[in-house]
C-alpha cells in the first residue's frame, strides 16, 4: 500500500484527484505546492490518482539516483 490523497466520490472514481489539482490552481499556486503539500502528509513517497493514471512521487535520494541512472534504458 502506497499512501496518497484519496480521490473523493463519483467524480473521483473517474478523475481521481483532479479536484484537487483544480482547487490549488484556482489559488493562482502551482502544481509543486500541492506535491510539496502531500510530501509533508503522506512521507517520502505517496501516490496520486489523475484521470486514469496513478502516478508515484519519490523524494528519497536513494530512490531518485536509481530511477534516474537507469531511465535511459526505458526510454
Amino acid at each position: 500500500h502506497i499512501p496518497g490523497p484519496e480521490a473523493k466520490g463519483l467524480f473521483g472514481f473517474y478523475f481521481g484527484n483532479l479536484d484537487q489539482v483544480l482547487k490549488i490552481m484556482r489559488e493562482d499556486r502551482i502544481l509543486g505546492d500541492l506535491v510539496i503539500k502531500w510530501n509533508h502528509q503522506y512521507g517520502s513517497v505517496f501516490k496520486f490518482q489523475f484521470l486514469n493514471k496513478t502516478i508515484v512521487f519519490t523524494t528519497e535520494p536513494d530512490a531518485v539516483k536509481v530511477i534516474l541512472s537507469f531511465s535511459y534504458l526505458i526510454f
